[in-house]
């Protein structure tokens, strides 16, 4: 493999040998990578810290941070031997990223492939012993390193408690030694040290040192369409789509929805759903016991689109307690399984353990969801799309509609999670209880049960599966059985909603 030929300009060198994953071609580089990645090897003025910011799918990851490791580990000199660094925000992200683009074209480039050798944690050039491995940003220590270059990507996580792995990664001294970090926006208040860099590179007094690139164009690549982007802003909240798609800075925390949102899903016509519909009705349940409400919301569900069909709110009284009566929702939820085709409650467990066991004794499904983050944020993110996508309609309900605008979202690691805005005053449980009613409603799979009779007796028409249904068209319940059939319907319910 001749490499002096080529080595010199590392736009000529990479379309020449970086083959893509995706593609399974040789990559093919836009203007503003062509621009940025001979800057940062330029002999001219000498970089050593470079910030290149761009909207999410603009190819930062693995034209620009790929690339440029590639470049390094065969074009710098060979003396000292080259190191090259991947940092993310764990070591798996920083091997699944920018680090496993560089393992696959070393694995399946033919030229590379004969040059180098993949370990499980490396990939070596065998003629100069030049590496490039991944890193956790929890290392301990960073001692005897010499990185040739360091690439942080999705700098917009690393946390304060990281700015020591940085001081000292980026204070070790070469004869050559870039730090390339590559990111989208940040949060503010949240995201410092991407925050720190960013305040340098736009000042006047930016070091000749440092290359600082910021693209607010999520079509500078060509990789997404006016398509790609619509379904994008409606699939996310308004500040995290400035921030990924958009490249702004947010706050942590933005409204939820909008008041325009809310009001386009209104219904006047619509009314509560009276019993003995046959309607199948998801119920979601949000309680918070002292000082708060509890809140009772029942849909429907018309192909894709949902219904509101019943609400009930609780407040606390007035004793020294100042607490909800649970033995009062017990008795709403039990007279709404005995009248209407309840396919399940889908609850908080936090306060309404004790009912749900009683309720699921009575053949009442009660599924409760997890308040963790992990569990919760799909019940918001679910809600949001069906809001914002008009899947809902309702009649108006002054408390439910002043729930849902007291609601506000914030980035949380595992999605959107939904918080107070303003006072403590101001309640949410009634949007907590539509968006677990909802997400009840995503999970439910129609099914229908069969009954053999003989030959001479009509078949019945098939039914949902809900224990009304199952009394119907069988022979009364003893209550040992009653108790049997409702732990197997709630496990039934439960593996649906996995």
């Amino acid at each position: 493999m001749n490499l002096a030929e080529v080595k010199k300009d590392p736009i000529v060198f990479l379309e020449k040998f970086f083959l893509l994953k995706d593609t399974g071609g040789y990559i093919k580089f836009f203007d503003w990578q062509k621009d940025f990645l001979r800057a940062l090897f330029s002999e001219e003025e000498p970089i050593r810290l470079a910030l290149c910011s761009a909207c999410k799918k603009t190819g930062k990851t693995v034209g620009v941070g790929t690339g440029a490791a590639l470049y390094t580990l065969f074009c710098w000199p060979a003396y000292p031997p080259v190191e090259v660094y991947f940092l993310a925000n764990s070591l798996e992200q920083g091997k699944s990223l920018a680090f496993s683009e560089l393992v696959w074209t070393c694995t399946n480039q033919p030229d590379l492939a004969r040059a180098t050798t993949v370990y499980r944690d490396r990939v070596v050039v065998n003629s100069t012993g030049a590496f490039a491995k991944a890193l956790p940003t929890k290392a301990k220590t960073v001692a005897g390193l010499a990185p040739s270059l360091t690439v942080w990507d999705e700098a917009h996580g690393l946390q304060d408690s990281d700015e020591s792995l940085w001081s000292e990664m980026t204070s070790i001294q070469t004869k050559r030694s870039i730090s390339l970090v590559l990111s989208y926006a940040g949060i503010e208040g949240q995201s410092n040290l991407l925050h720190r860099l960013y305040d340098i590179g736009t000042s006047d007094d930016r070091p000749s040192s440092w290359l600082f690139f910021w693209s607010h164009d999520p079509k500078i690549s060509g990789n997404v369409d006016d398509a790609f982007l619509e379904a994008k802003r409606l699939e996310l909240l308004p500040h995290q789509f400035s921030r990924l798609f958009e490249n702004k800075w947010t706050s942590a925390a933005g409204s939820f929805i909008t008041r325009e949102q809310w009001d386009n899903t209104l219904d006047s016509s619509l009314r509560p759903l009276p019993p003995g519909t046959g309607d199948l009705i998801f119920l979601g349940l949000d309680c918070g016991l002292r000082r708060d409400s509890a809140v009772l919301v029942g849909v429907t569900k018309v192909g894709t689109d949902y219904r509101l069909a019943h609400f009930r709110c609780w407040l606390p009284g007035r004793g020294k307690k100042n607490e909800i009566e649970l033995e009062g929702i017990y008795n709403h939820l039990l007279n709404l399984h005995q009248t209407y085709n309840v396919a399940g409650c889908w609850f908080d467990p936090r306060f309404l353990d004790s009912i749900a066991q009683r309720l699921q004794v009575e053949g009442l499904n009660m599924i409760s969801v997890s308040q963790q983050p992990s569990s919760i944020s799909r019940c918001y993110e679910n809600l949001y799309q069906v809001l914002t996508g008009r899947r809902f309609t309702h009649w108006g309900e002054p408390t439910l509609t002043e729930h849902v605008m007291n609601c506000v979202a914030s980035d949380g690691p595992a999605g959107i999670m939904l918080e107070k805005g303003g006072t403590r005053s101001h309640k949410i449980d009634g949007a907590v209880s539509l968006a677990l009613a909802c997400f009840g409603g995503s999970k439910h799979v129609e099914t229908t049960i069969r009954v053999h009779r003989a030959s001479n007796q009509p078949q019945p028409p098939p039914a949902t599966p809900t224990s009304q249904n199952w009394a119907r068209l069988h022979k009364p319940i003893q209550r040992g059985q009653r108790k049997k059939l409702g732990r197997a319907i709630s496990d039934i319910i439960k593996e649906a909603s996995k």
